[in-house]
């Protein structure tokens, strides 16, 4: 705002004495003059203008030299920018590609050793797995030797006919007395756990024929009771009973009180002394049983023998009302049962 107002008061200054010199010239030198000053202040004027014009032209066009000349080195920039853009994203992808080719490389070398390492894992486990079957072997065979195995079988069954009839009692009784074992050769054995598995199956499939044997032995005529042993015979007692539909238990291995086996006729329950002799039976056996139907809460009270009652053993039943059951009996046991369940248990029984 400033610069225009002082150049209006320049104009009008330098209009003043221009007007001023021209009425001085038309005074001093008359109208021709004027004119002839006129004219030449005219084309001074258009002198002036069309350098101005020129000028301007000049400046204008050096302006837009400049600013094409900035345009072009701006576009120039910018397409090396993005050249060398491209060419960093293309050097990145290279750098990318060749770590992927390194850790793939890695990746195969690292497969090939751990095939190797699993191959010879393999070959390894494979040969402890010789040696702890060959040893297993030399376990059981030592076990065999010692006669522990025999042992183990004939507890196992015992067990077992101290159970009920689930269907799991094979397998409860051999795993406790296994546990056992395994406890008791711990002591001995410094490996034992190593070779549990194999000592485990080869004894199970002992058990299971070694219970055939037993049971089946069990269940054979009476005229085989005399090769039997004493718990083949309570088995065989039991599983009579069982037979004809009846619950019956063997009692614990130890502190039975005089009573080996606990049946319920029905809802009559009885104590049975199960009394497997080569001799004539005498009256302890009546006491016991007796004092063992109290301890199990049992009704009645039987003693039953592959042999014969001395005559103080029928007295002393006789007094104490406990049921005798010798060999002549056990022809007949079935008959006997029947006939006994009829008097003696509760009309709810199966007989």
């Amino acid at each position: 705002m400033k610069d225009k107002a002082l150049g209006c008061g320049c104009l009008i200054v330098f209009l003043s004495l221009a007007a001023a010199a021209l009425e001085y010239i038309e005074r001093a030198w008359g109208t021709t003059a004027l004119v002839g000053v006129l004219s030449i202040i005219a084309a001074l004027v258009i002198w002036l203008f069309a350098s101005g014009q020129s000028a301007n032209r000049e400046t204008e066009g050096k302006s837009r030299r400049e600013e094409e000349t900035r345009i072009a080195k701006e576009v120039e920039e910018r397409e090396k920018k993005k050249e060398k853009e491209r060419l960093e994203r293309q050097i990145a992808a290279e750098k990318v590609a060749m770590r992927a080719a390194e850790i793939s490389q890695q990746a195969a070398d690292y497969s090939l050793a751990l095939e190797s390492e699993e191959l010879a894992a393999s070959e390894v486990y494979a040969r402890l797995s010789t040696e702890a079957h060959d040893e297993g072997i030399r376990l059981i065979a030592r076990l065999e030797a010692q006669g522990l195995v025999e042992t183990f079988l004939d507890l196992a069954f015992k067990r077992l006919i101290r159970g009920d009839e689930h269907e799991q009692e094979n397998q409860d009784a051999f795993d406790i007395e296994f546990e056992r074992l395994v406890r008791k050769l711990k002591y001995r054995e410094k490996n034992i756990d190593y070779y549990q598995k194999r000592l485990r199956s080869h004894l199970e499939g002992r058990f299971r024929k070694f219970v055939e044997v037993r049971r089946g032995r069990g269940l054979h005529r009476v005229e085989s009771l005399k090769k039997m042993s004493g718990d083949e015979f309570e088995v065989w007692v039991i599983e009579q009973l069982r037979s004809h539909g009846y619950k019956a238990n063997a009692t614990p291995v130890t502190g039975d009180h005089g009573g080996d086996v606990v049946a319920d006729i029905g809802e009559t329950r009885v104590c049975i002394q199960a009394k497997r002799w080569k001799g004539t039976v005498g009256k302890d056996a009546v006491y016991q049983v007796n004092t063992a139907r109290v301890m199990y809460d049992a009704t009645f009270a039987w003693v039953v023998t592959n042999s014969t009652f001395t005559k103080q053993a029928k007295e002393v039943a006789a007094q104490v009302d406990v049921t005798l059951v010798d060999r002549a009996v056990l022809m007949q046991f079935d008959q006997f049962l029947q006939d006994w369940a009829r008097v003696h248990a509760s009309p709810s029984s199966s007989g």
